[in-house]
């Protein structure tokens, strides 16, 4: 009986790893299958180029949600949040930062079996090596495929900070939010200190 509950055991063990790097391979695969159909529509660049800025920009957003956007909701304002992030990837700092970071992911990143996405390394090395499109590129913001900016940057902040009543923010363009958010939190942190 403790022979059988052996084998049944490593039986099930070598099912379980085959099942968990089998997943995540599939996965990958489907990646680069969206990537080399971006190449296609695209072309090769716009897509090697979208995956770096990516990246890019991941290192960069939460800390500009954490030390920007995020201290003016105190103050019951929703400064423009893709404006603003555009502004704050813009500075000189900010952009050495980023880049040092997306030198580093490309440097260091290593594949694991249980990823479900290729290393962004591996990604680009791959579509270099795909056929695209030599396609005009497009020099127009994102954000100008969207209607209604500021009612979807609202709700979106809205729907994924609880502690935010629907309604409650009032939205500001970044030029405003020293004199509508952060000034009046100051004044209201400062009338709220325990007086020694």
């Amino acid at each position: 009986m403790k022979v059988m509950h052996l084998v049944v055991s490593a039986i099930l063990q070598a099912y379980g790893k085959f099942f968990l790097r089998a997943i995540p391979l599939d996965s990958r695969l489907q990646e680069y299958r969206a990537d080399q159909l971006a190449c296609l529509v695209a072309g090769r660049q716009p897509l090697i180029d979208w995956l770096a800025r990516d990246s890019w920009c991941r290192h960069g957003v939460a800390v500009y949600w954490q030390r920007e956007a995020a201290p003016a909701l105190g103050g019951s304002a929703l400064p423009a949040v893709s404006d603003g992030f555009a502004r704050f990837v813009a500075a000189p700092h900010i952009t050495d930062a980023l880049n040092k970071g997306l030198e580093k992911t490309l440097l260091e990143a290593k594949t694991n079996p249980c990823d479900t996405h290729p290393p962004l390394r591996d990604r680009i090395a791959v579509a270099e090596k795909l056929p695209g499109l030599s396609v005009q590129e497009e020099t127009e913001l994102a954000t100008t495929l969207l209607e209604r900016l500021q009612e979807l940057e609202l709700r979106f902040v809205e729907n994924r900070i609880s502690s935010i009543k629907p309604g409650s923010l009032k939205y500001v363009s970044w030029d405003d939010v020293a004199l509508t958010a952060t000034i009046p939190a100051w004044q209201k942190l400062l009338r709220n200190m325990p007086r020694s």
